[in-house]
């Protein structure tokens, strides 16, 4: 039936009709696909699952490069519908290093950027004309100590000054070690009869005399409601109270080694019924035994040679003297690595064990990481902040490395002789002894 006047005749509605099926059978499948998270790949010619990039880090005033284009969104971003590819991010603020990484987007998946703090571009600003071996901060890295031509000098970071606080004869460079809470410093050789304590408010000397006259053979502060240091002798274990400038004896060391942690004495032993091994967690409390279900190897042959290097939670590392030896042990199981140095972040738990040339990570449940490997003789590693950005100080360099992305880049370009970070305020201090640059430096990351 045809209406007058009218131009849509049966042919044209009929014509009509089948295009709007054609264009419902044609347009729905895509409207489909595009809703389920698939894009046609131009490039290769294919129909693809599509992934996601999301980005959270700080500043959040950076700019987000995809590709070399700007992504106009603010911080934190999320990009969908990215088709599944290699892609370069780019990661800028103004007076801050760039972050780059090749990234990899797959179907249905989404990529994070996240946990990452971005580091100031600042040159180190030398702030004492005098170089500095073991340099040492502070728990709220107000006070740096180090030593210098035999004295004990210290460096105040609020008033900006610099002043002996002890004259130091032996030979020996000394070790120099703050408490956990307030402002002590314990300073001694690695073996000696005598540890002397510094208050460094009071501005008061404090000589700790063996009260059973042997060397003291170890030591180590202990974080307790007071300041306590714990030493040992061959025969005895002590606590130094310097408060009160009080030694109380703790118990007898029939020990291989120990060491403590939040006032709990840890020890590594021999089982004289089993001669085996063994690593005993609170000793003198519940005396949790570490190697229950999970006894170290009757062929490692523990003996005096081996020392108890950490503890934590419920992972102990052991060392071997004059070796690069170590193993890790928890009440699951143990793992042999090599390493001369580690360092436990205050951050996650997270353990950092190196030798000049390889760095690795440890946290517990999980098996240890290999995170470098250089022929360049790494000599210390610092956790930078709250994500455990890394610096590598090397002889003649320091790197930062952000270890979950394996993307890093050079931070110092001079030879570096002793070094220390307070990851809060995010300063690094370091030394060097080049005639013509020789002091110490400070860099606000």
């Amino acid at each position: 039936m045809e209406y007058p006047g009218s131009h849509l005749t049966k042919s044209w509605r009929r014509a009509l009709l089948i295009a709007c099926f054609v264009l419902f059978f044609v347009l729905f499948p895509i409207i489909v696909l595009l809703a389920a998270g698939y894009r046609y790949d131009w490039r290769n010619g294919l129909l693809r699952e599509t992934g996601s990039i999301s980005v959270d880090i700080k500043p959040t005033n950076a700019k987000i490069f995809l590709n070399n284009i700007e992504i106009k969104e603010s911080i934190p971003v999320r990009l969908n519908n990215i088709t599944p590819r290699k892609y370069l991010i780019k990661i800028t603020a103004p007076g801050y290093y760039d972050w780059q990484k090749e990234i990899e987007v797959k179907n249905k998946q989404t990529t994070y950027i996240k946990e990452i703090s971005l580091l100031k571009n600042n040159e180190p600003k030398k702030i004492i004309n005098r170089s500095g071996e073991n340099l040492a901060l502070s728990v709220d890295g107000r006070y740096l100590a180090y030593y210098y031509e035999q004295n004990i000098w210290l460096y105040d970071h609020n008033t900006q000054t610099d002043k002996k606080i002890l004259k130091w004869s032996e030979k020996e460079i000394p070790l120099l070690k703050w408490s956990k809470k307030q402002y002590y410093l314990a300073i001694a050789k690695k073996t000696d009869t005598t540890i002397t304590i510094i208050d460094v408010e009071k501005q008061k000397q404090w000589p700790i005399i063996n009260p059973d006259e042997k060397n003291i053979n170890k030591y180590e502060w202990q974080e307790t409601v007071e300041p306590e240091l714990v030493f040992s002798t061959d025969k005895k274990i002590f606590v130094a109270r310097p408060n009160i400038q009080k030694i109380i004896e703790m118990t007898d060391n029939k020990y291989l080694d120990w060491t403590v942690e939040n006032g709990a004495l840890w020890t590594l032993q021999i089982n004289s019924t089993t001669n085996q091994a063994r690593i005993v967690k609170d000793t003198l409390g519940f005396a949790t035994d570490l190697t229950t279900s999970n006894p170290l190897p009757e062929n490692a042959s523990f003996n005096n040679n081996w020392t108890l290097f950490a503890a934590q939670g419920n992972t102990a590392l052991l060392k071997k003297t004059n070796s690069t030896e170590m193993v890790i042990v928890n009440s699951d199981k143990h793992f042999n690595i090599n390493g001369e140095h580690a360092l436990i972040s205050s951050n996650n738990a997270w353990w950092l064990i190196w030798t000049p040339w390889e760095l690795l990570s440890f946290s517990e449940g999980e098996e240890p990481v290999l995170l470098n490997r250089s022929g360049e003789q790494l000599q210390q590693v610092w956790p930078l902040d709250e994500y455990n950005t890394l610096a590598l100080i090397w002889s003649d360099k320091a790197t930062v490395l952000f270890p979950y992305y394996d993307v890093g880049h050079t931070l110092i370009n001079k030879q570096i002789n002793s070094s220390v970070v307070e990851n809060k305020e995010k300063v690094l201090y370091f030394s060097t002894k080049r005639p013509e640059k020789a002091g110490i430096w400070e860099l606000e990351y």
